[in-house]
């Protein structure tokens, strides 16, 4: 089921990316859940790029099949599933503990309810990120919404004087999470 059947110009977000990007590259995505390369939407090129080019394991399910992609760092997750699992259903490649995966991954079958299930595991998971922000950009980028929010709760704190010379990068006070994403879209979106 490998081999090159796309043009090199629809590639482009799968450069990079190290043994896995080389495979993606060369992989038959026509016979695949995923289709061809070129009617991927942008948002599903620009979580492919990230992904592949990530040292840090990522994978990804996509679209009602669930379908895998990893990167190189989750070849060592999958073991001697690998490269078999590429662009398989989420319960084809893990049969053995699907019923426990799937009830969160089940839940997630919209870009907005994903993004609430990243923040609600966020939220979880303090000590390892106090807060988040979860943007959905528009398909040309230009405009973003905030989808999701973890450990912002509203408060008093104006999050412009973030950009204060002197402004410590640890919140102490809660923040107003409007104002946090009006400053954030005043920054990010030119």
């Amino acid at each position: 089921m490998i081999r090159q059947e796309e043009p090199l110009a629809t590639l482009d977000c799968l450069s990079g990316g190290g043994e896995m990007g080389a495979l993606m590259r060369s992989f038959g995505w026509s016979s695949s859940p995923f289709g061809p390369v070129g009617g991927w939407p942008q948002s599903l090129r620009t979580a492919v790029s990230i992904l592949i080019n990530s040292r840090y394991p990522m994978f990804l399910f996509w679209g009602p099949a669930l379908a895998q992609l990893y990167n190189d760092g989750y070849r060592p997750i999958l073991g001697a599933k690998h490269p078999w699992a590429l662009g398989r259903q989420g319960p084809e490649v893990w049969p053995e503990i699907w019923d426990t995966i799937a009830a969160d991954t089940a839940e997630a079958r919209t870009v907005p309810e994903a993004c609430r299930l990243a923040a609600r595991v966020l939220e979880d998971n303090a000590a390892d990120l106090p807060f988040a922000l979860v943007y959905l950009f528009e398909e040309g980028g230009r405009r973003a919404r905030l989808a999701a929010s973890a450990g912002v709760e509203e408060g008093e704190e104006d999050v412009r004087k973030s950009r204060e010379p002197g402004f410590r990068r640890h919140l102490t006070k809660p923040v107003n999470p409007q104002a946090l994403q009006t400053a954030i879209q005043e920054v990010a979106l030119p």
